[in-house]
C-alpha cells in the first residue's frame, strides 16, 4: 500500500454538489483554496486548522471550522493573501493578516456567516484600516451569537487581540 503525501505549495479545490469532510488528507498549509460548491448551501467541513497562504476562492459553498479549528488566510504581515469572494460564509473561525492600511474586500473582508436552524446569515465583518497600523500582525474574527445592542455605541479605542499593536472602533451594530 501507499500513502498519499499533499503537497503544501498546491492548491486544493473544492467542487461539487455535497457536503465535504477535509478528512487527513488536506495539509495544514496550502498555497490556495478553492471553494465551489455547484449546490450553494453545502459546505466543507474543515477537520483541522487549515491556512491558505496565497488565495482563499470563495465562488459558492460555505467553509465550517468548528472551534478551535480556524481558516487562516496569508503566512505574515508580509505575505497576506487575497480574498477572491463571490458568495459563501465562513462558518467559524477566520484569521487574516495585515501590515499597514488595507482597503477592499480582497484585503478587509471576513465572510462570517451564521446558521440559524439551516438557514445561513450574512454575519460579514469588514476591517479597513486607514491609518497604517505602527506593526503588522493578525486579526482573528468569529460571529457570537449574542444581542449587542446599541447602549454604548460607539465604542472607541478597543484593544486589538493577536498580534496586531492598533486599536480599533465600533461605530455600528448593523
Amino acid at each position: 500500500s501507499t500513502t498519499n503525501v499533499f503537497s503544501s505549495k498546491a492548491n486544493y479545490g473544492f467542487i461539487g454538489p455535497n457536503d465535504i469532510s477535509t478528512g487527513s488528507g488536506l495539509p495544514a498549509t496550502t498555497n490556495g483554496l478553492y471553494v465551489y460548491k455547484s449546490n450553494a448551501a453545502k459546505k466543507i467541513t474543515l477537520t483541522n486548522t487549515v491556512r491558505a497562504d496565497s488565495i482563499l476562492k470563495m465562488n459558492s459553498g460555505h467553509i465550517l471550522a468548528v472551534s478551535p479549528i480556524y481558516i487562516e488566510l496569508g503566512v505574515d504581515a508580509s505575505n497576506k493573501g487575497t480574498l477572491s469572494y463571490t458568495s459563501g460564509y465562513v462558518l467559524g473561525k477566520m484569521r487574516r493578516w495585515y501590515s499597514s492600511t488595507n482597503s477592499g474586500i480582497a484585503s478587509g473582508l471576513f465572510p462570517l456567516g451564521q446558521d440559524v436552524s439551516g438557514v445561513f446569515k450574512n454575519r460579514h465583518y469588514y476591517i479597513q484600516y486607514t491609518n497604517a497600523a505602527t506593526t503588522g500582525g493578525y486579526l482573528d474574527v468569529n460571529f457570537n451569537p449574542v444581542a449587542m445592542g446599541l447602549s454604548g455605541i460607539p465604542i472607541l479605542g478597543i484593544p486589538a487581540v493577536g498580534s496586531c499593536a492598533s486599536s480599533f472602533d465600533v461605530t455600528s451594530t448593523e
